[in-house]
């Protein structure tokens, strides 16, 4: 019974070992998640920020061309550098409401 009872303590010893080391393991998990979830929470902050931004300066650029230009504006480089399509699209819009010419 003596051999039997050490093997058995030998093994919940173990267990308690890799349950101690699975708990860490998920703990250094369950961290990194919340550190992750923290970051995306602040990038989509960012972006929204980024797309408010956006979306004033196309209303500027309107405002401002249909001020101050009676003549066709020359746009076709920096228009084809924008990459985001919503941007462009909004960008257009407004030229074109605006009655601005231009060369896209």
């Amino acid at each position: 019974m003596d051999d039997n009872y050490k093997i058995n303590a030998d093994l919940v010893n173990q267990y308690k070992i890799n349950l101690e080391q699975e708990m860490k393991k998920t703990e250094t998990e369950s961290n990194a998640k919340q550190d992750v979830e923290m970051l995306l929470s602040r990038t989509k902050a960012d972006w929204a920020i980024i797309q408010e931004d956006a979306e004033a300066l196309v209303e500027l650029l309107g405002d401002v061309a249909e001020k101050y230009t009676k003549k066709k504006v020359n746009i076709k480089e920096s228009f084809a550098k924008l990459r985001n399509d919503k941007l462009k699209t909004m960008l257009l819009e407004r030229l074109n409401a605006s009655g601005v010419k231009h060369d896209v």
